[in-house]
């Protein structure tokens, strides 16, 4: 055999055969971590999407419902449900799931593209027709543009996160309405009296917070008056920057220079919370938020403000190297893989590409 033969060969090999070993890897993978990890739906529902798109519909659904055992709310194995109900031609039944989660999300486009192929398959042409009004009007597409998508491309794109995205909103809304909270503090006091109190206690802090030699900049007492004019001027002009600095004592400059991670969160997810229409120091926020996340191992999270930075900037390698980090650790593999799979090809001679190949070496690639 020439070498051109060799060559041409050992091409071919790597085009119908890599794939073959790459699902295969996948599938081990999935396996081993769902017979470890019992209750991990990110893990559940990603698996389940693997193994839909790969054929292995049964295998699929006990996924599936073994994780609907546990989290029956869970919307996104409700949606994958629904489409493995379609796979088996149970439209009735896929319908009515639809229709369920459409209450909650009416205009998910993953549920849309899924009831516009199940009543396709149905014959019903009126209600077809008027969610495909639907899509056109959230798209901007022409209605007789619209097509019946397969399965699988519609299962692809589908969400294993939603419900961690749930939770996450849900502490969010949880923490605004915590009483005890300094960042939430209400007060009767005329904003003009609290305007007084805020600026002296401002004035205070900066004279503080100046080098004066072998004495030093008293971050204990200055992060004390931030406290106060938080507590008792919270509609001050002064608050909302006190509120967005005082975030940087838990770097460190208190408590015995140990850096606090969960104040940070709850003081940047507080800030963004309270004053969401800062684009200043947004994206600041995020990365911050992102780094305290990973530090406190709260994958959810981490998960939840890396999105919300790369949507922003999508070409960011250290939060896109955070996001599959979050992805790998709450069983969202395949999408894990693919990033770092990116990261090392687009930006090979980064930290963060050193960091992907280990990983990957890790899970067996």
């Amino acid at each position: 055999m020439n070498n051109f033969k060799k060559i041409t060969l050992t091409i071919l090999i790597l085009i119908f055969i890599a794939p073959i070993i790459y699902s295969l890897n996948l599938s081990n993978i999935y396996k081993q971590r769902l017979s470890i990890e019992k209750d991990k739906p990110v893990l559940s529902n990603a698996a389940a999407k693997f193994f839909f798109i790969k054929g292995e519909i049964d295998t699929a659904e006990k996924i599936l419902k073994s994780n609907l055992g546990i989290h029956p709310d869970d919307i996104d194995s409700l949606f994958l449900m629904a489409a493995i109900s379609a796979k088996q031609r149970k439209y009735k039944r896929a319908k009515v799931m639809l229709h369920l989660l459409l209450k909650k999300d009416a205009l998910n486009n993953g549920y849309l593209d899924l009831l516009i192929y199940v009543l396709d398959n149905m014959g019903n042409k009126k209600l077809l027709n008027k969610y495909k009004q639907l899509l056109a009007r959230k798209t901007g597409e022409k209605v007789d543009k619209i097509k019946k998508k397969n399965l699988n491309s519609i299962v692809r794109i589908a969400s294993a996160t939603s419900l961690l995205k749930n939770i996450q909103m849900n502490k969010l809304k949880k923490m605004k309405k915590d009483k005890e909270s300094m960042f939430f503090k209400k007060s009767k006091v005329p904003v003009e009296k609290q305007d007084e109190l805020a600026q002296k206690l401002a004035d205070e802090t900066q004279e503080l917070l100046k080098d004066n030699g072998f004495t030093g900049r008293d971050f204990d007492k200055s992060y004390k008056n931030m406290k106060e004019l938080l507590t008792k001027a919270p509609d001050s002009k002064l608050a909302q920057l006190v509120h967005w600095k005082i975030h940087y004592f838990y770097f460190g400059l208190t408590d015995n220079g140990n850096t606090d991670w969960i104040q940070l969160q709850a003081a940047l997810e507080s800030y963004l919370l309270k004053y969401p229409d800062d684009e200043v120091h947004r994206m600041e926020a995020y990365d911050k938020l992102a780094m305290a996340s990973n530090k406190l191992e709260d994958w959810n999270t981490l998960l939840y403000y890396t999105e919300l930075y790369l949507e922003k900037d999508p070409v960011h390698y250290p939060i896109l190297y955070s996001k599959a980090t979050a992805l790998l650790k709450l069983g969202q593999i395949e999408d894990s893989v693919e990033i770092m799979e990116n990261i090392i090809k687009d930006s090979p001679n980064s930290v963060q590409s050193f960091l992907a190949r280990e990983d990957l070496e890790e899970l067996g690639y």
